[in-house]
């Protein structure tokens, strides 16, 4: 315990603004609270804002930028009206508006606004927390490792000792899952993916 270190753990996106709520208020105490009651139910999450109305644009997003419909809806569905941050970076770059070549569902662009506007440090960040391809593509998406890396080497300058250690982590980290899938026990699987190296260490 730290004194005044007010901590919170776990939540959904369903609980997290009461839950933030609850911690400023104890932070700020019973009276200032009052004072200053919490606007996080007023606060639109990055990417409402204009939402709505793009989503009666899917056509004419489809139409500027060679994209089907459907890769349109599903980079909605993941940035919203934050989908400008996208085309910004397709208008600065054109070849980033292309699918990637062995996971067609996402745009070669969102590779680097993850490096570019979400805090992607390594490449498990780009496949885990950033496009959710290791769960949602075949095989954690290794099919489209190397081109994911190429990008993000660009992006955030990797040299191509780097790339090559962010590849291979990537790599140690998915069959480190792949172990605990084959456990029968919390215990084990919590073992078989410590076995994977720590991304601190690159």
């Amino acid at each position: 315990m730290v004194p005044g270190l007010i901590s919170i753990a776990g939540g959904k996106l369903t609980t997290y603004r009461i839950m933030a709520q609850d911690a400023v208020d104890f932070a700020l105490g019973k009276d200032r609270a009052k004072d200053l009651p919490s606007v996080t139910e007023r606060t639109l999450l990055h990417g409402a804002d204009g939402y709505v109305p793009l989503t009666r644009q899917v056509e004419q997003i489809s139409d500027r930028f060679g994209w089907t419909p459907d890769m349109v809806e599903h980079l909605l569905n993941r940035y919203g009206s934050a989908i400008s941050e996208i085309e910004a970076i397709v208008d600065e770059q054109a070849d980033l508006a292309e699918p990637l070549k062995r996971a067609p569902d996402y745009v070669r662009a969102e590779i680097v606004q993850a490096a570019r506007n979400e805090g992607v440090l390594h490449l498990a960040d780009a496949f885990q927390t950033r496009t959710r391809m290791s769960y949602d593509q075949p095989d954690h998406g290794l099919a489209v490792v190397d081109e994911v890396a190429d990008l993000l080497a660009q992006e955030l300058g990797w040299d191509a000792e780097r790339r090559t250690k962010e590849v291979q982590a990537y790599r140690d980290l998915c069959a480190a899952e792949d172990a605990a899938a084959e456990t029968t026990d919390d215990t084990a699987a919590a073992a078989a993916r410590a076995a994977a190296p720590s991304l601190n260490s690159l």
